[in-house]
């Protein structure tokens, strides 16, 4: 679902802010919901009369779409939705850095591992360890082939 055009482009705080309440939603959402979501924080994340400012910017960088109809009308209400998911977005941002290269991702992993809550740090090794398994099988035809 990773779009490519505008993606990679770093987000403003409240863009950012109005993002982790689509990302919390885990379903597209209509402005009042939007809206109501972000007066519930202890300190609004973004301005009311900011708000088509923010999702237009969003749907111009595409990291959200527009679904429903014209936006008139109780059935007509347009929601929304992201296009890229909460983690796909920092790997863009890491990605998307003029300096980065493939062979910095196992310092970058250790670094998230270093600064990371190691709570459940057996899960998240195993779950390292089953990509990895599943990343080399998967290239295994691929390096025999060439």
């Amino acid at each position: 679902m990773v779009k490519t055009k505008d993606t990679g482009r770093h987000l403003t705080n409240s863009e950012l802010a109005l993002m982790e309440i689509l990302w919390d939603a885990e379903r597209p959402l209509g402005r009042p919901e939007i809206l109501d979501k972000a007066r519930r924080e202890k300190e609004p994340p973004f301005a009311v009369n900011t708000f088509h400012v923010l999702i237009n910017s969003l749907l111009e960088k595409e990291y959200i779409v527009s679904l429903g109809g014209s936006g008139r009308g109780p059935g007509n209400a347009r929601r929304y939705a992201p296009t890229v998911t909460r983690n796909e977005y920092y790997a863009l941002i890491i990605t998307s850095s003029k300096k980065y290269t493939l062979n910095d991702l196992p310092d970058i992993l250790a670094a998230l591992l270093k600064f990371s809550k190691r709570d459940n740090l057996g899960n998240v090794l195993d779950s390292i360890e089953n990509f990895v398994k599943q990343s080399r099988e998967s290239r295994r035809p691929e390096v025999e082939e060439g």
